[in-house]
Protein backbone atom coordinates (compact mmCIF):
# COMPACT_ATOMS: atom_id res chain seq x y z
CA UNK A 1 0.00 0.00 0.00
CA UNK A 2 0.73 3.48 -0.96
CA UNK A 3 2.18 5.55 2.24
CA UNK A 4 -0.14 8.45 3.35
CA UNK A 5 1.28 11.57 4.15
CA UNK A 6 0.52 12.16 7.75
CA UNK A 7 -0.34 8.67 8.83
CA UNK A 8 2.59 6.68 10.20
CA UNK A 9 4.24 3.82 12.57
CA UNK A 10 5.01 5.01 15.83
CA UNK A 11 6.50 2.41 17.84
CA UNK A 12 3.58 -0.35 16.32
CA UNK A 13 1.27 2.42 16.59
CA UNK A 14 -0.93 4.36 13.57
CA UNK A 15 -0.13 8.04 14.24
CA UNK A 16 -1.74 11.10 12.43
CA UNK A 17 0.28 13.49 12.49
CA UNK A 18 -0.80 16.92 10.59
CA UNK A 19 -0.52 20.54 10.49
CA UNK A 20 -3.76 22.60 10.28
CA UNK A 21 -2.47 25.51 8.90
CA UNK A 22 1.37 26.80 8.78
CA UNK A 23 3.82 25.34 10.43
CA UNK A 24 5.03 28.59 12.00
CA UNK A 25 2.90 31.41 12.56
CA UNK A 26 3.08 35.04 12.05
CA UNK A 27 5.34 35.53 14.71
CA UNK A 28 7.43 33.41 14.41
CA UNK A 29 6.32 30.95 16.97
CA UNK A 30 5.66 27.29 15.80
CA UNK A 31 2.55 26.03 15.23
CA UNK A 32 1.87 22.21 17.48
CA UNK A 33 0.88 19.53 14.35
CA UNK A 34 -2.55 17.84 15.50
CA UNK A 35 -1.91 14.24 16.29
CA UNK A 36 -3.79 11.22 17.17
CA UNK A 37 -3.14 7.62 17.52
CA UNK A 38 -5.33 4.61 15.71
CA UNK A 39 -3.96 1.42 17.39
CA UNK A 40 -1.75 -1.10 16.17
CA UNK A 41 -0.47 -0.30 12.99
CA UNK A 42 -2.57 -2.05 10.59
CA UNK A 43 -4.33 -1.31 7.69
CA UNK A 44 -7.93 -1.07 8.86
CA UNK A 45 -6.31 1.34 11.18
CA UNK A 46 -4.72 3.63 8.61
CA UNK A 47 -7.86 3.61 6.94
CA UNK A 48 -9.72 4.86 9.66
CA UNK A 49 -6.62 7.29 10.45
CA UNK A 50 -7.28 8.51 6.78
CA UNK A 51 -11.27 9.06 7.05
CA UNK A 52 -10.47 10.75 10.00
CA UNK A 53 -7.59 12.86 8.84
CA UNK A 54 -10.12 14.09 6.08
CA UNK A 55 -12.34 15.06 8.01
CA UNK A 56 -10.32 17.00 10.41
CA UNK A 57 -9.23 18.90 7.44
CA UNK A 58 -13.00 19.65 5.82
CA UNK A 59 -14.16 20.80 9.47
CA UNK A 60 -10.78 23.31 9.96
CA UNK A 61 -12.14 25.12 6.71
CA UNK A 62 -15.24 25.69 7.92
CA UNK A 63 -13.88 27.01 10.90
CA UNK A 64 -13.93 24.04 13.10
CA UNK A 65 -11.03 22.62 15.37
CA UNK A 66 -10.72 19.29 16.11
CA UNK A 67 -11.63 17.67 19.46
CA UNK A 68 -8.46 17.34 22.11
CA UNK A 69 -6.28 14.25 21.19
CA UNK A 70 -7.11 11.59 24.54
CA UNK A 71 -3.98 11.65 26.45
CA UNK A 72 -2.87 8.43 28.68
CA UNK A 73 -3.76 8.16 32.50
CA UNK A 74 -1.95 6.55 35.06
CA UNK A 75 -4.31 4.12 36.85
CA UNK A 76 -3.40 5.97 40.20
CA UNK A 77 -4.32 9.09 39.06
CA UNK A 78 -7.53 7.64 38.06
CA UNK A 79 -7.89 6.73 41.19
CA UNK A 80 -8.10 10.06 42.86
CA UNK A 81 -10.54 11.49 39.84
CA UNK A 82 -12.87 8.72 41.15
CA UNK A 83 -12.69 9.76 44.65
CA UNK A 84 -12.87 13.26 43.94
CA UNK A 85 -15.69 13.20 41.82
CA UNK A 86 -17.89 10.12 42.72
CA UNK A 87 -17.52 9.73 46.66
CA UNK A 88 -15.44 12.86 48.19
CA UNK A 89 -18.60 14.88 47.49
CA UNK A 90 -21.42 13.25 48.16
CA UNK A 91 -23.49 12.08 51.46
CA UNK A 92 -21.19 9.99 52.59
CA UNK A 93 -20.33 8.94 56.13
CA UNK A 94 -17.04 9.03 57.39
CA UNK A 95 -16.48 5.30 57.90
CA UNK A 96 -17.54 4.51 54.61
CA UNK A 97 -15.41 7.08 53.08
CA UNK A 98 -12.84 5.70 54.81
CA UNK A 99 -13.47 2.21 53.66
CA UNK A 100 -13.49 3.62 50.34
CA UNK A 101 -9.83 5.37 50.53
CA UNK A 102 -8.66 2.19 51.80
CA UNK A 103 -9.63 0.06 48.75
CA UNK A 104 -8.00 2.45 46.10
CA UNK A 105 -4.87 2.50 48.26
CA UNK A 106 -4.61 -1.43 47.75
CA UNK A 107 -4.80 -1.06 44.09
CA UNK A 108 -2.64 2.39 44.16
CA UNK A 109 0.07 0.70 45.98
CA UNK A 110 -0.22 -2.84 43.97
CA UNK A 111 3.03 -3.13 42.65
CA UNK A 112 1.72 -4.15 39.25
CA UNK A 113 -0.33 -1.05 38.91
CA UNK A 114 1.93 1.28 39.87
CA UNK A 115 3.22 2.99 36.64
CA UNK A 116 0.40 1.41 34.64
CA UNK A 117 -1.63 3.63 31.97
CA UNK A 118 -5.26 2.86 32.57
CA UNK A 119 -6.22 2.45 28.76
CA UNK A 120 -3.39 -0.34 29.16
CA UNK A 121 -5.71 -2.69 31.04
CA UNK A 122 -7.18 -6.25 30.44
CA UNK A 123 -8.97 -9.01 31.76
CA UNK A 124 -5.42 -10.82 32.86
CA UNK A 125 -4.53 -8.18 34.77
CA UNK A 126 -7.95 -8.42 37.11
CA UNK A 127 -7.24 -12.08 37.64
CA UNK A 128 -3.97 -11.37 38.14
CA UNK A 129 -5.13 -9.05 40.83
CA UNK A 130 -7.49 -11.57 42.32
CA UNK A 131 -4.83 -14.20 42.45
CA UNK A 132 -2.32 -12.27 44.65
CA UNK A 133 -5.11 -10.86 46.67
CA UNK A 134 -5.97 -14.42 47.71
CA UNK A 135 -2.29 -15.56 48.07
CA UNK A 136 -2.32 -13.13 50.41
CA UNK A 137 -4.73 -14.54 52.77
CA UNK A 138 -7.85 -12.11 51.73
CA UNK A 139 -11.35 -13.40 51.74
CA UNK A 140 -13.76 -14.17 48.64
CA UNK A 141 -16.14 -11.59 49.54
CA UNK A 142 -13.57 -9.31 50.10
CA UNK A 143 -11.71 -9.64 46.65
CA UNK A 144 -15.26 -9.40 45.27
CA UNK A 145 -16.31 -6.09 46.40
CA UNK A 146 -13.07 -5.10 45.54
CA UNK A 147 -13.71 -6.52 41.86
CA UNK A 148 -16.72 -4.66 41.88
CA UNK A 149 -15.50 -1.25 42.76
CA UNK A 150 -12.91 -1.59 40.30
CA UNK A 151 -15.37 -2.50 37.71
CA UNK A 152 -17.17 1.22 38.97
CA UNK A 153 -13.96 2.67 38.46
CA UNK A 154 -13.79 1.99 34.82
CA UNK A 155 -16.81 2.51 34.09
CA UNK A 156 -17.44 6.59 35.55
CA UNK A 157 -13.98 6.99 33.80
CA UNK A 158 -15.31 6.63 30.62
CA UNK A 159 -18.56 8.47 31.54
CA UNK A 160 -16.67 11.57 33.00
CA UNK A 161 -14.90 12.04 29.55
CA UNK A 162 -18.44 11.66 28.02
CA UNK A 163 -19.72 14.71 29.97
CA UNK A 164 -16.62 16.23 29.92
CA UNK A 165 -15.82 16.39 33.64
CA UNK A 166 -12.13 15.28 32.81
CA UNK A 167 -9.87 16.06 29.59
CA UNK A 168 -10.31 13.61 26.75
CA UNK A 169 -8.04 10.54 28.17
CA UNK A 170 -7.50 7.21 26.67
CA UNK A 171 -9.49 4.46 28.27
CA UNK A 172 -9.26 0.48 27.52
CA UNK A 173 -12.05 -0.78 24.94
CA UNK A 174 -13.83 -2.49 27.53
CA UNK A 175 -14.61 -2.61 30.76
CA UNK A 176 -12.21 -5.36 31.94
CA UNK A 177 -13.67 -6.55 34.91
CA UNK A 178 -17.07 -7.46 33.21
CA UNK A 179 -15.10 -10.46 32.07
CA UNK A 180 -13.55 -11.81 35.07
CA UNK A 181 -15.67 -14.46 36.60
CA UNK A 182 -16.86 -13.01 40.26
CA UNK A 183 -17.07 -16.48 42.35
CA UNK A 184 -20.71 -16.99 44.51
CA UNK A 185 -20.50 -16.50 48.23
CA UNK A 186 -23.52 -17.92 49.04
CA UNK A 187 -21.66 -20.85 50.73
CA UNK A 188 -19.77 -18.42 53.00
CA UNK A 189 -22.64 -17.10 54.46
CA UNK A 190 -23.85 -17.67 57.95
CA UNK A 191 -27.07 -17.52 60.14
CA UNK A 192 -26.79 -14.46 62.52
CA UNK A 193 -29.02 -14.20 65.57
CA UNK A 194 -30.27 -11.10 67.36
CA UNK A 195 -29.12 -10.92 71.21
CA UNK A 196 -31.92 -9.77 73.61
CA UNK A 197 -30.67 -6.91 74.13
CA UNK A 198 -30.69 -6.02 70.61
CA UNK A 199 -34.39 -6.98 70.42
CA UNK A 200 -35.55 -5.08 73.12
CA UNK A 201 -33.78 -1.96 71.15
CA UNK A 202 -35.36 -3.04 67.51
CA UNK A 203 -39.02 -3.22 69.53
CA UNK A 204 -38.74 -0.15 71.61
CA UNK A 205 -37.70 1.77 68.15
CA UNK A 206 -39.99 0.40 65.85
CA UNK A 207 -42.43 1.49 68.79
CA UNK A 208 -41.74 5.22 68.39
CA UNK A 209 -41.03 5.64 65.11
CA UNK A 210 -42.37 2.62 62.59
CA UNK A 211 -45.59 0.29 63.99
CA UNK A 212 -45.46 -1.34 60.89
CA UNK A 213 -42.31 -2.46 60.28
CA UNK A 214 -42.91 -3.81 64.41
CA UNK A 215 -45.72 -5.77 63.16
CA UNK A 216 -44.35 -6.61 60.00
CA UNK A 217 -41.45 -8.77 62.20
CA UNK A 218 -44.23 -10.08 64.21
CA UNK A 219 -46.03 -11.00 61.35
CA UNK A 220 -42.52 -13.24 60.67
CA UNK A 221 -41.96 -14.56 63.94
Amino acid sequence: MRRIQGIRNDGGYTELRIWLGPKRNLDGTENKPYRRTFGPYTLQNIFRAKAHMDQVRQDFKKGKLPEPDPKPLLFRDACDIFYRLHWENRDRSVKALRNIRSKLNTYKNYSLWAVKPIHAFRPRDIEKFRQDRAASGKGLGTINQEQGLLSSLFARMEEYVRREDIEPVLLPPFNPCQYVEQPSTDHLKRDRVASRDELKRLHAWCTQYDPEMLEAIRGRS
